[in-house]
């Protein structure tokens, strides 16, 4: 039997690590901003925070990259979409049984490739192209071109990041 995963989204809240530890249930995980501050465990709830974006933990980021590589290497191969429901249902599995070993301590880290090009931006956001797989650990934009989407360039600016207003994208 896998254990159930419960989403729970508040978007626009932020909480300093102490006051997540004491209003999270057990086992909570915080990701990409949620809790203010670099990523933490705590033994006791447990509780852990993921953001890499602040001072990130090198091995773990190897860590983690080995547990979604699957999921990442399908996305990036342009694989997601053409996906069934068995394959995809087996992907999801793969990268379940990648976050239990993880969790046991018998994962596995890959070498992380965040190499991309600085094309511009505004003072809090970057936008980008990718050239490693893993540049989106970066606060940005990514930028496809028209080979990999049907949709223009400025679509997927604001698709992808639809909080921050980025000229000339239209919102939805």
């Amino acid at each position: 039997m896998q254990p159930e995963i419960h989403l729970h989204v508040e978007p626009g809240v932020s909480k300093d690590w102490g006051t997540f530890q004491r209003e999270a249930p057990p086992y909570s995980i915080a990701l990409d901003g949620y809790v203010i501050g670099p990523p933490s465990f705590a033994d006791a709830g447990p509780h852990a925070n993921f953001d890499h974006h602040v001072e990130v933990d090198r091995p773990l980021m190897r860590q983690q990259a080995w547990v979604f590589d699957p999921y990442l290497r399908a996305r990036t191969e342009g694989r997601l979409a053409a996906m069934d429901s068995t394959i995809m249902e087996a992907l999801i599995e793969d990268v379940c049984t990648r976050i239990d070993r993880s969790a046991a301590g018998t994962h596995e880290q890959i070498d992380i490739d965040t190499r991309y090009e600085d094309i511009g931006g505004g003072p809090v956001w970057r936008m980008i192209v990718e050239h490693g797989p893993h540049a989106r650990t970066r606060r940005s934009l990514r930028l496809r071109s028209r080979e990999e989407s049907r949709l223009s360039r400025r679509q997927q600016a604001g698709r992808i990041h639809g909080h921050v207003r980025v000229p000339g994208v239209e919102r939805p």
